[in-house]
């Protein structure tokens, strides 16, 4: 299981915070599925994101699952272009109605 988490930042300024797991869920030789969940508290609210990954695959397109606060009806995706290497240049982007 990978574990994660970090800061949520916009124009340079922390907005808040999140962190997640991809757990192993399915192998097939060199190929590992991961079922990924993550959740970001964000100054007016939170957002849970949810989606199946292939280790090693870009990007990662994650479901919005769920919201508090000014995300209670969020309807969108969250889009990583992580390539499955964990390095400081992955800038995950999230757009959802409300922000």
């Amino acid at each position: 299981m990978d574990v994660f988490s970090g800061n949520a930042i916009k124009d340079g300024r922390k907005v808040g915070r999140g962190g997640g797991t991809c757990q192993a869920i399915h192998v097939d030789g060199e190929k590992v599925t991961t079922q990924c969940l993550l959740t970001m508290q964000l100054e007016s609210g939170s957002v849970t994101m949810q989606a199946l990954w292939v280790r090693g695959s870009s990007p990662l397109d994650m479901a919005i699952t769920g919201g508090t606060g000014s995300y209670l009806d969020a309807e969108a995706m969250f889009a990583s272009g992580t390539s499955g290497h964990r390095t400081k240049e992955c800038a995950p982007k999230l757009s959802v109605d409300g922000s």
